[in-house]
């Protein structure tokens, strides 16, 4: 995480010295230029205890141009829904940010040193006149970053303290199961059909299906690998050959009862039931890595699932409505000639998220 994390404040850092070439040009540029006490203090539009100011709207604006590729075509015919999609970057982080306030997430001198090193080597790389030509601040590059690690510690943060209590009520609830790996060869008693359809074979066809589970059988416990025996039946046939992990106690009563008593590479009897005929080998029958595995791995999809949700509760309490944009500074800010200048420079990404 703290790769991608990383990954991203430089391509971010990279928007914002963009920034400074675009406000601070005078040909090709925007069409209006802002010193930094003006664009500091232009109020845009407020998000829960937030208002965001014109400085930090522009860098919203160039990263979306960047990100995207626009190019002035592009920006001028769908520029609404950019301008949309820059008020919902906007919305998302400023509320990440003020919950993480919250959270009782520290800022160590560590991080805040590695923030103000990757300032400095931006302003040594493109120049102060250009910050201050777009009127973009040092401390407002710094507040950015600041409040883009505040949103990833909140992340890391409580991803971890739902792992916890997940991983908790996995192992309350299968902690006690036997994890195992088991080969099958299953004859089914039904088919596909032309039109995709599953369809019950003839009485022909199943009695045929449970001789060639006997014959399976009997050439296993004759010594033969019940996987190269499985391997002799084609996809179109039908069958199903593979290895399973899964634990005792999820299937039916007495399918649980036969995987429980086989003994590693044993030969199971014929498991019959309404899906066909099985002969199973017993792989492994106490996989004490796969169990951790399901274990992490359910705590670890549950904890996602629940943060999403979390998430979604958050930026939602602080949904951007007509009353919280400010004057009409929103309504006249362009970003055609942003994405035209980022555009004419080659200032875009990839597709692999490194710049041209």
């Amino acid at each position: 995480m703290y790769k991608l994390l990383r990954k991203y404040l430089a391509m971010a850092l990279a928007c914002i010295c963009m920034a400074g070439a675009l406000t601070g040009c005078t040909s090709g540029g925007l069409a209006k230029t802002y010193t930094v006490e003006e664009a500091s203090k232009t109020e845009v539009v407020k998000v829960g205890n937030e208002t965001v100011t014109l400085d930090e709207v522009f860098l919203y604006v160039i990263q979306c141009a960047y990100t995207y590729g626009l190019d002035k075509e592009t920006a001028k015919e769908s520029e609404s829904t950019y301008k949309s999609t820059i008020l919902e970057q906007i919305q998302d982080a400023k509320a990440k940010y003020q919950v993480a306030l919250t959270a009782d997430i520290e800022i160590t001198d560590e991080i805040k040193d590695e923030i103000n090193e990757a300032v400095d080597r931006y302003y040594e790389a493109f120049g102060q006149e250009l910050f201050d030509g777009c009127g973009i601040s040092r401390d407002a590059v710094y507040q950015l970053f600041l409040e883009q690690r505040y949103i990833a510690k909140l992340r890391e943060k409580t991803l971890n303290d739902l792992y916890a209590d997940y991983l908790k009520e996995a192992k309350d609830t299968y902690g006690d199961k036997t994890f195992i790996d088991v080969y099958y060869v299953m004859f089914p008693k039904t088919k596909i059909d032309a039109e995709g359809n599953s369809v019950d074979l003839s009485a022909e066809e199943i009695a045929a299906a449970k001789q060639n589970a006997e014959r399976t059988r009997e050439r296993a416990l004759a010594g033969e690998s019940i996987e190269d025996i499985g391997k002799e039946y084609g996809e179109d046939s039908g069958v199903l050959a593979d290895t399973q992990r899964t634990f005792i106690g999820i299937y039916e009563k007495a399918l649980n009862t036969m995987l429980s008593e086989l003994k590693n590479g044993e030969i199971s009897e014929i498991y019959e039931d309404d899906a066909g005929y099985m002969v199973m080998q017993m792989v492994n029958n106490n996989d004490t890595e796969y169990r951790d595995y399901f274990l992490n791995t359910y705590a670890q999809q549950k904890a996602e699932e629940a943060y999403t949700a979390m998430e979604k509760v958050w930026v939602g309490a602080m949904n951007i409505s007509d009353d919280d944009i400010i004057g009409d500074t929103w309504e006249k800010l362009t970003i055609v000639d942003i994405a035209d200048y980022i555009d004419k420079k080659g200032l875009k990404l990839d597709g692999q998220g490194t710049s041209k």
